[in-house]
């Protein structure tokens, strides 16, 4: 076996057919991060011209330090511990070549096999023994923690199975409500289109309007032109809306208005709890429609809500979204992840992922809410092994860690 820097055709012909790939093991992703300007590499083990295993390196430069990175690597048999121990003495020594201090991965291993309600299941799988191969190797784990980091890739994760499943059978398990939501936004006219590069400010605009209500901070708008330029040449991104036809919507009402005015008339003296419960209804549409009178002032059209969406292998990943606030009771984004996901079912993909959730299920966790969204639509919770730090050069670890106690990089 050697260990070896591989041709990027090399590595996209590798890394498209390996059970453990991702968007984030693509030579996408190193274009992606280039424009950054870091720098990015392609290594991995061949034995008799046949490669055994590879990873994408992106390497992060510090005032002080160099740290590296393999995002959701390696593409390597974990369990296979001789060539996992070689492979590791390999980037050992690429990587202290280039003067790194620190190599960190996220595996894209999941550990303990849950539920939808995130309990672990009797008899599933436990990929324990990848954690202890890692350990025993010199990784160091950097914890099982349960909070949506948005500094790292996500450690838990919502996913919908979508392989060999019909539009139908994957609607009837979504939760009652979501399924009312949806068809209502169907009734109310409100539908969902792609957005082109030029477009991408109006993504732009409703990630930063949920960034106003949640308290976080929306990439800036190049990220996004950059992940569409660099993503979309394959057809491996989507920047979805739901778009509200205002015209139509007016007609929806006034015909549900007309309805319910009618089924008064016909009542008569008689049900007086009838009666009054249409007239709820004749007010909220009438007020729904006094609404719109406002709402008209800004077009014809309006944009509801957004997702940016990855499309690799058989995978679909949700990554972000925003929702306009003043809008934001249409609740559009179910509408917008029903239509990708019968996009993934009219077109082979075998996994819907939701992406990011908190580990900690208790209601009163902030990010409570987020998981009931995604749970609603069916699937289950599944929980990443973590990600691992290997040390390269001990003497600048120990550094870089004091330092950054002071605030230093």
């Amino acid at each position: 076996m050697r260990f070896c820097e591989l041709t990027e055709q090399e590595f996209r012909d590798f890394s498209s057919t390996h059970e453990l790939h991702s968007f984030f093991q693509t030579p996408e992703m190193a274009k992606s991060k280039q424009e950054d300007g870091c720098n990015c590499y392609y290594v991995g083990v061949k034995k008799d011209n046949k490669i055994l295993c590879a990873t994408l390196l992106i390497e992060y430069k510090g005032r002080l330090f160099k740290t590296f990175s393999s995002p959701r690597g390696y593409l390597i048999d974990f369990r296979n511990k001789e060539l996992l121990n070689f492979f590791t003495n390999g980037l050992k020594k690429f990587i202290s070549k280039k003067g790194g201090t620190i190599l960190n991965i996220e595996p894209k291993i999941l550990y303990k096999e849950r539920d939808m309600n995130g309990d672990i299941v009797d008899g599933g799988f436990d990929n324990s023994d990848i954690y202890n191969n890692l350990i025993d190797l010199g990784y160091k784990h950097n914890g099982f923690y349960l909070e949506l980091d948005l500094k790292k890739q996500v450690r838990w994760a919502y996913i919908l199975d979508l392989k060999n499943k019909t539009e139908e059978q994957v609607f009837n398990e979504f939760k009652p409500n979501t399924r009312n939501i949806i068809r209502k936004a169907i009734k109310y006219g409100i539908y969902v289109r792609e957005l082109s590069l030029d477009e991408l400010d109006i993504f732009k605009q409703l990630v930063d309007s949920s960034g106003e209500l949640k308290n976080f901070k929306s990439s800036p708008l190049k990220y996004y032109q950059k992940m569409y330029r660099t993503f979309k040449p394959l057809d491996q991104i989507k920047f979805m809306v739901a778009e509200l036809d205002l015209n139509e919507y007016s007609l929806c009402l006034n015909k549900e208005l007309e309805e319910y005015n009618q089924k008064i008339s016909k009542l008569g003296s008689k049900s007086d709890s009838k009666k009054k419960e249409y007239q709820t209804q004749i007010d909220v549409l009438t007020q729904r429609l006094e609404d719109l009178s406002v709402k008209r002032k800004g077009g014809d059209k309006v944009i509801l809500a957004g997702g940016m969406f990855i499309l690799y292998g058989k995978e679909i990943a949700y990554i972000f979204s925003g929702t306009s606030t003043k809008f934001r009771n249409f609740q559009a984004q179910y509408l917008v992840q029903w239509e990708m996901i019968k996009h993934g079912i009219y077109n082979g993909y075998n996994t819907y992922d939701f992406y990011g959730i908190s580990g900690d299920f208790s209601k009163d966790n902030k990010r409570h809410g987020l998981y009931e969204f995604k749970k609603s639509f069916g699937g289950n919770v599944i929980e990443y092994i973590g990600d691992f730090d290997l040390i390269i050069s001990p003497l600048k670890y120990f550094l870089k860690k004091l330092i950054s106690r002071f605030g230093g990089k």
